[in-house]
């Protein structure tokens, strides 16, 4: 809570300004000693209720002192909106401000080997393609051929020589560019959640069209995307703003599926641990 001293006097300067983010924020001053209105101000802190005062009622953004002549010194308060705070002075729930989607194309790599087996397999095998790369008779590497471990030759199947085509160009690897969708969240206070179900498989809860409103802003077709891949959690961060608002930060990227076993959600799972 915001105390202001009793020797201090409210001035009849009280203003109102829009922010670059699209928050309100005001602004009330004091008169009265410097020592006073020093002693207090050092107590306040970012998210302060100020409750009383001319017409003014706001959670602490920040504030100003500045001396005067005569020892005697004015406070300015910089304020946003306090629409989650009790009228006993005790803040309340946090009021969601903005809540804006975005999306963006992310680079991943991926390594030619995970083209063996599972569901994009191209028919190699793993285990014969490392035999063959290691193999130290680059005259039996050309035909495709390795020694085992009983000194036996041994052909690449056809599945893994199309595979080791691509070592042999100095391909060791393939770009692959991602969906990720992102969640921003501004509240008045400190977020609610954080760090729910990250390295899990989660679907992003993106608004449809009909949902939208002045405070959710959600790009054309989102809505759509998210049933054409399923999604892992990779981010979900909270950050204190200058005006003392916080930003919930979310994201999910997407691909064709996730390993249920490495991404599930069964809390007694070993892969889980």
């Amino acid at each position: 809570m915001v105390t202001i001293p009793g020797d201090a006097i409210i001035q009849p300067n009280e203003s109102l300004s829009g922010q670059s983010n699209g928050s309100q924020q005001w602004s009330v001053s004091f008169k009265g000693p410097y020592a006073s209105l020093r002693a207090a101000a050092l107590k306040f802190k970012p998210g302060d209720l100020y409750n009383g005062g001319g017409t003014t009622r706001g959670i602490l953004s920040s504030w100003q002192l500045s001396r005067l002549v005569g020892d005697h010194g004015t406070l300015t308060l910089n304020l946003a909106p306090a629409d989650a705070a009790s009228e006993d002075g005790d803040v309340g729930d946090s009021e969601l401000k903005k809540d804006v989607w975005s999306v963006h194309g992310v680079r991943n790599d991926k390594s030619l080997l995970g083209f063996c087996g599972g569901s994009e397999s191209t028919g190699g095998h793993r285990c014969e393609i490392e035999a063959w790369l290691k193999e130290p008779d680059a005259a039996l590497a050309k035909e495709y051929q390795y020694r085992d471990s009983n000194d036996e030759v041994q052909s690449l199947s056809d599945g893994s020589i199309t595979i080791a085509q691509k070592f042999e160009k100095g391909i060791d690897s393939v770009m692959r560019f991602y969906p990720l969708i992102t969640r921003k969240r501004t509240y008045s206070r400190e977020p609610p959640a954080v760090l729910e179900n990250l390295s899990k498989i989660d679907t992003p809860p993106v608004p449809a069209t009909t949902e939208w409103d002045g405070t959710t802003r959600v790009p054309t077709g989102l809505s759509s995307i998210v049933g054409q891949y399923e999604w892992l959690k990779c981010q979900d961060d909270a950050d204190e703003n200058d005006d003392g608002s916080w930003t919930r930060t979310e994201a999910w990227m997407g691909a064709k599926e996730w390993d249920e076993d490495l991404y599930g959600k069964n809390p007694g799972d070993p892969w889980n641990d």
